[in-house]
């Protein structure tokens, strides 16, 4: 029985020696390299030898394969070489950390490492341990990643300079989740990153990033935070319990964020913008936020910074927010089609710079409801702004409010400047509809309309008579009298709010003239009236000639000056009336460089062609 114990106890090892021997031979064949495969239990005893010979086997070996219920315990670093193929399957992969020396699985560059069904975590909560990989590609699936990390710079799941998969992951209780730098074209699908000490996910110049259908969870710092990336896609997945910020993008482009759930959160749900810090202008833009759930946060719900441009702010739903729910300055952003209640204040624009024309922004069709201060509260220097079609109702502040930049003197400068606000509704505003400048500060406000010309906004104090009977007031609505503010197309209907208001597919383009060119009746704008749709258009307040057949529009506008003018275009269906401000640049002839350019070559041309002849016929005359 004893002999029969011993060969049980001893039976797998011919097979593993007779495999680990078999690597020698073959390391002189690179064009054959060996698969190596460590079958059975890989014994703490043989964990020196095998290491070494991996080791030593590093310019040929190529393939790595462990598998088959093994357990791994690792007390050093093990490093496994470049161009290798690393396979890990049904593995348990214990580091031992002793005297918190770091421990750790680091693949080298130009390899591709496999992980399939493994289990990877650290043996004591004071040992430090990491997984480190800096190879071609990457495939994760079905594994636990537990306790990794120790620092900063030593995060515990690194992926560097590749590209793959991470797949049905579950990665906790380490210093950071996912650590990505200089990756590319990484899917990362329902994953799970919860009660890691800092950040869930961080990604250093990356590009096309997807993270989809995943939870993250419980973190001091950041969930997910990007910087200097581009084209990173969250999608469809829960960030929650985070103390300070879900998402935060830094310097990164070309972001979407769509269909996830954001909740109780310490500072801000979603941060856009350039550098960290403000005196640094490193520009970021594209960013479209839709369809996500914001709710249970102690501070806003989304912010962008003053260097981020052109952000996309649709279809969302944001509750529960005690502070700001979109606070924006200086970018062009769109918020169009949101449901926002129980929130500090709505919408916040600043701009307070100075001499710059500021970028367009845009609010159409939110409801803005139990605002513990205002509505939407606009501060500082705006031009071509269009607030339509939102419902504002029940604020503890004002609907609207409109405010100049006040200097350290006293005076006021840069107000709303063409301004469009119609088609909105005002309603149980307990500090009042709207609120405007401050009184004995005349140069606040400026071309600042609450119609377009046949219908306005409904306000809820408006009385007037409506004798025609087509829901519209027949007297004026005074919006704010110290500025000569008012509605002059009051609604009476909460009906207009819901019309469609979309009379044209193609809008109007800038046009660009030189001097010589005026006077002329030929500027020429293409504006498509949408299917069914009959429009008239005036410029400047004058009728403009309108070809139906080519849609095309042609103007005479009288005192063009050099430098850009300013051309509000009004395009007028039946019921409704779309408002565009374009710009038409002279430009002085003496810099029509294009024209010069020509007939200076055509000149040169010229003189070459008459020397060629000249010289031709002299040699004919010998």
């Amino acid at each position: 029985m004893k002999q029969l114990e011993m060969s049980k106890k001893h039976c797998i090892f011919p097979i593993f020696f007779l495999l680990i021997g078999s690597i020698q031979p073959l390391t002189s064949q690179v064009a054959n390299p060996p698969d190596f495969r460590l079958l059975g239990s890989y014994l703490k005893e043989n964990y020196e030898q095998g290491h070494k010979k991996i080791i030593k086997s590093n310019n040929s070996l190529e393939n790595i394969t462990i598998w088959n219920n093994t357990i791994i315990e690792l007390n050093k670093t093990l490093i496994i070489p470049s161009f290798t193929h690393f396979i890990i399957m049904n593995c348990i992969v214990t580091f031992i950390s002793l005297n918190n020396t770091p421990v750790g699985l680091e693949v080298k560059e130009n390899s591709r490492l496999d992980i399939f069904d493994a289990y990877f975590h650290l043996n004591n909560s004071e040992g430090q341990a990491y997984l480190k990989f800096n190879g071609n590609s990457i495939k994760v699936r079905n594994s636990t990643f537990q306790g990794l990390g120790y620092d900063y710079y030593n995060p515990g799941f690194l992926l560097k300079n590749t590209t793959g998969t991470v797949q049905n992951c579950s990665i906790l209780g380490g210093y950071d989740g996912l650590v990505l730098e200089n990756c590319y074209n990484i899917q990362i699908e329902n994953i799970q990153i919860f009660n890691n000490s800092w950040y869930g996910v961080i990604g250093r110049e990356s590009v096309d990033i997807c993270i989809s259908n995943s939870s993250i969870e419980y973190h001091k710092f950041d969930g997910i935070f990007f910087k200097k990336s581009e084209q990173i896609s969250i999608r469809n997945s829960c960030l929650r319990h985070i103390l300070s910020t879900p998402l935060n993008f830094v310097e990164t482009n070309d972001s979407l964020i769509s269909g996830n759930i954001i909740e109780h959160f310490g500072l801000t749900g979603i941060i856009l913008g350039g550098s960290e810090f403000q005196w640094f202008e490193n520009d970021a833009k594209n960013a479209q936020i839709e369809k996500n759930q914001i709710y249970n946060g102690t501070g806003k719900g989304i912010f962008i910074r003053d260097s981020f441009s052109n952000a996309t702010i649709i279809g969302n739903n944001f509750t529960d927010l005690k502070d700001v729910c979109i606070d924006f300055k200086y970018s062009d952003v769109e918020i169009r089609n949101n449901s926002i209640n129980h929130i500090g204040t709505g919408i916040v624009r600043q701009d307070l710079r100075m001499n710059i024309i500021p970028p367009q922004f845009k609010i159409i069709g939110n409801n803005i409801s139990y605002c513990e201060k205002d509505g939407i509260y606009i501060l500082g220097v705006t031009e071509d702004v269009i607030i339509q079609k939102n419902i504002i109702n029940n604020t503890e502040g004002a609907g609207i409010v409109g405010k100049p930049r006040v200097s350290e003197s006293g005076n006021a400068w840069g107000g709303l400047i063409n301004t469009l606000i119609y088609q909105n509704a005002f309603l149980n505003c307990k500090g009042g509809a709207t609120s405007w400048g401050t009184p004995g500060q005349p140069y606040s406000f400026y071309k600042v309309y609450f119609d377009n010309g046949l219908i306005g906004n409904y306000w809820e104090e408006y009385n007037g008579q409506d004798e025609d009977e087509n829901l519209i007031g027949d007297t004026k609505f005074v919006v704010c009298p110290n500025y000569g503010l008012y509605d002059g197309a009051p609604l009476l209907s909460l009906d207009f709010i819901f019309q469609e208001t979309c009379i044209i597919s193609t809008h109007p383009q800038d046009l660009t003239l030189w001097q010589s060119d005026l006077p002329t009746e030929n500027l020429t704008w293409r504006i498509a009236p949408s299917e069914g749709v009959d429009i008239i258009v005036l410029a400047n307040g004058k009728t403009i000639i309108f070809n139906q057949s080519g849609v095309i529009i042609s103007a005479f506008l009288e005192n063009l000056t050099l430098g850009k003018n300013n051309i509000t275009l009004v395009i007028q269906s039946q019921h409704h009336a779309y408002r565009d401000l374009v710009w038409v640049t002279v430009l002085h002839d003496e810099f029509n460089i294009m024209e010069w350019v020509k007939y200076s070559l055509i000149i040169i041309l010229l003189v070459i062609v008459s020397a060629a002849l000249f010289v031709l016929l002299k040699w004919m005359k010998r």
